[in-house]
């Protein structure tokens, strides 16, 4: 899997009895309205950040483009991330502070929901 600067994803699928199949996507094309508010809430926008692909943002849109992933992006989804990314020797594909807080994100959506129920 290759990802460039320029939010350009790029997915080869491996086949011994074929040559590589290569498949391009943007990954702000991807993403749903909900993904990118998530996103934005979730991570900082230092202008060294605004340079560099977003972890996040790019796993989303991964999982979408692969099928693995075809609602919305819920808590178990989040937890699914920190749990993979603790069992390989706590290595930060993407950052914990933004998993983190994404789940608080998701939390307080769910929250508010419930709010306007109540009403």
């Amino acid at each position: 899997m290759q990802i460039s600067n320029n939010l350009l994803a790029t997915a080869s699928t491996y086949s011994p009895t074929k040559e590589k199949e290569l498949h391009s996507f943007v990954i702000n094309d991807v993403l749903t309205a909900h993904d990118k508010k998530l996103v934005d809430a979730a991570t900082p926008k230092t202008v060294t950040e605004l340079k560099e692909v977003n972890g996040l943002a790019a796993k989303i849109a991964i999982d979408r483009e692969t099928g693995s992933l075809s609602g919305e992006v819920d808590e178990n989804y989040i937890n699914k991330l920190i749990t993979e990314q603790s069992s390989n020797n706590h290595a930060e594909t993407i950052k914990f502070s933004a998993l983190q807080k994404s789940l608080a994100f998701l939390q307080q959506e769910r929250a508010d929901f419930f709010k306007r129920l109540a009403v």
